[in-house]
């Protein structure tokens, strides 16, 4: 009987030996993470402008902030400089919000998706400092397109793309930070 009893424990020792997965070291999971991620970064792709334009300049005044400033990107920067009082140029480093600059300017400026949906006369005049962006298109120097945008009317109501208002929101975002 001792016997068997031995036999049947040797059994579920070897059993349960055999049958454990192996694990590799927690620090070695980690930097099989921490390298899987970093080649993520790196592989992030970059949008670039629509139709080869090499570069975009956008002056925004948003009068009730009382804040004017020109965004300007190509190839090797995004920055922005501030029009009025003593504030800094500064430099916008994200490539998220790089990207999503360009995803707007390609959208409304180059493959010209509507800006307004529609605008209808209001029969009185409302008087105010309504914000304004204008958006110039550079191709090898020479600008290729200047447009201009009022956000609100004085004389009509104005409904507006939804993605446009993001774009108008995102950019008092960039100089708000």
């Amino acid at each position: 009987m001792s016997s068997k009893i031995l036999i049947i424990l040797l059994s579920v020792i070897l059993l349960s030996c055999n049958g454990q997965k192996q694990y590799p070291e927690q620090s070695q999971v980690d930097s099989n993470k921490v390298e899987k991620v970093q080649k993520h970064e790196k592989s992030a792709d970059t949008i670039r402008l629509s139709n080869d334009i090499d570069s975009v300049e956008v002056y925004c005044s948003f009068f009730a902030k009382y804040t004017a400033f020109t965004l300007s990107l190509s190839k090797t920067h995004f920055n922005g400089d501030f029009v009025y009082g003593d504030k800094e140029k500064f430099v916008i480093n994200s490539l998220d919000k790089r990207n999503r600059f360009v995803n707007y300017i390609n959208q409304f400026y180059i493959e010209k998706e509507k800006i307004i949906f529609s605008k209808k006369k209001t029969g009185y005049i409302t008087s105010n400092h309504y914000p304004e962006i204008i958006v110039k298109l550079f191709k090898k120097g020479d600008v290729v397109l200047e447009q201009e945008n009022r956000i609100g009317s004085e004389t009509h109501k104005v409904e507006y793309n939804p993605k446009f208002i993001e774009f108008y929101e995102f950019l008092e975002e960039l100089v708000s930070e």
